[in-house]
Formats: structure tokens, sequence, C-alpha cells
């Protein structure tokens, strides 16, 4: 029962889901350690969305994974139907309550808008670009929901302008290769050039320091390099010729959103800043051990 619940709500993404309220908290008050309270009440709030609409997903999907996937939780009996869609409804209720509650009326707007885009995506807007789009927006959102921690916080900060322009880049990119996951006829092409304009935004984050310390601009830039290259020799090499390396390739782009959000609280420079990034570094084992058990995709 666990298991089938860890794997509904994708716990193995639960590190990212938290870390882009730790980031987008820093990149608005110049690397100021945030309020603990304040920074606990928005990784709340963002996990409640994150996860129900994780369980909404699945619920709307159901018929579709009873002929692709039949050993995901609802299909296979391990999660009634009905569990899952009151659970995805009660995460995406509870997470713009905590943040209009806990952090005023700007973050519980941001959770609320966060929360119609999850479900518009889950049950209505996947076809298309629009899917890709809806994503992106939903995760830029999220790093602006950390950002609305800071009470007074700087929304004309140029670093988190520039994070939310990459990272809403990168997920348009995942969202466009996910497509790609339960296709009767994979195109390879199509799969292939996906996945290499996700890399793109990862490897223009070190530009993102320019004006930061020289220690934090190599820091964010070895980081960059170290993430790209894995993935980068796996489309050098046989690139993605079947379903399971779209998936697995997946997998390896969802991880790195921690990659994203860690470059984001070392580009400060500050020692809030660089604290929070390894702790955002320390959740990429965790998630890595997690998939085996929770998939994330």
């Amino acid at each position: 029962m666990i298991r089938a619940w860890g794997r509904l709500l994708r716990l193995s993404l639960a590190p990212s889901a938290a870390a882009d309220i730790v980031a987008g908290a820093l990149l608005v008050d110049a690397g100021a350690a945030p309020d603990a309270r304040r920074l606990a009440a928005g990784i709340a709030a963002s996990l409640c969305l994150y996860h129900g609409g994780m369980a909404l997903n699945d619920w709307a999907d159901r018929a579709h994974d009873a002929r692709t996937r039949p050993s995901r939780p609802i299909p296979s009996g391990a999660v009634s139907a009905r569990a899952a869609l009151i659970a995805g409804l009660a995460g995406l209720a509870a997470g713009p309550s905590i943040a209009a509650w806990a952090l005023g009326a700007t973050a519980g707007w941001i959770a609320a808008s966060i929360a119609v885009l999850v479900a518009f995506y889950d049950l209505a807007g996947r076809a298309g670009l629009v899917g890709p789009l809806l994503l992106a927006a939903c995760r830029a959102g999220n790093l602006a929901l950390g950002a609305a921690v800071v009470a007074g916080a700087r929304w004309d900060e140029p670093r988190f302008a520039g994070v939310l322009a990459l990272y809403a880049a990168y997920v348009f990119a995942i969202g466009g290769l996910g497509r790609h996951e339960d296709r009767a006829a994979l195109d390879a092409r199509a799969a292939r050039s996906w996945a290499w304009a996700a890399l793109v935004p990862l490897a223009a984050l070190p530009a993102l320091v320019a004006s930061s310390n020289w220690l934090s601009a190599c820091a964010v830039t070895a980081l960059c390099v170290a993430a790209l290259w894995t993935p980068a020799a796996r489309l050098l090499g046989p690139g993605l010729t079947t379903q399971g390396d779209v998936i697995g390739f997946m997998g390896l782009l969802l991880r790195r959103l921690l990659i994203v959000t860690a470059a984001a609280a070392w580009s400060t420079g500050t020692p809030a800043g660089w604290i929070a990034g390894l702790a955002i570094l320390g959740g990429y084992p965790l998630s890595f051990a997690l998939r085996r058990v929770f998939p994330p995709s």
C-alpha cells in the first residue's frame, strides 16, 4: 500500500519541489537566509500542490494507463480511482490554503494559480504544445511561490528573472520529450530534438553568475558541466531508440531539476546560498534512491 501511494504521488521528485521554494526565496533576497517558519510553510504548500497534481494526473490517465502501463497504481488496483481523485483534489486545495494562511495574499494567489494550471493540465490541456507550456508555467510558478516566502521580496532581481526563464525553458523541453513516452510508434528524431533542447538551459546556467564572485561562478560552471556530461554522452551515442530509452532519459532530466535550483542558490555567493545549495544537492542521491521504488515518470 505504501509503495503504491508513493508511486502515485511520485515521492522521488519531492526534493525538487521543495528545492524550488528554497531557491526562489534566496534569489529575491540577495541570498539571505529565509525565515524558517515561512520557508517550511512554502515547502508544505508546494508539496501539496505537486503531489496532489500527480494523483489527479494518474486519475485522469487511468483508462490510458490500463492499456499502456497496467502496472501503475490505479489500473493495477493497488489504489482506487476514488481515493486517487480525493487525494488529488485535497492536495490542490490544501496548497493555496496553506500559502494564503501562512504567507499572505500574494503567495495564496500564486499557489491558487498553480492549482488551476495543474488541474487544467491534468484534465484537459495536454494537446500539442499546450501541455509542455502548462508544465513550464507550473514549475516557474513554484519558483515564484518560493519568492513569495520572503516578506518584501525583490521581484525585479535580475538573477531571479534569469533563473525563472531558464527553468521554464528546461521544463518545457522535458514536457515535450515526455509526450513520446507512451506513443505507439516512437519518433526518435523528434524525441532526440526535445532531449537536446532540454540541455540548452543547463548549458546557459553559468551565465547567471557573471556578476557574482569567482568562486560561485566556478562552482556553478562545474556543476552544470557535470550535469550535462551523462545526458549529452547518451545523445551523442545510440540516442533514444526505444520508449524505454525515453522513460530513462526523462528520469535523468527530472532529477537534474535539483541541479538548476542548487546552481541558483550558489549563484548568490552568500553563506546561506552555499549551505542551501549543498542541502539541495543532498536531495539528489535521495531522489535517485527513491526512483527505484517510486519511478518519477
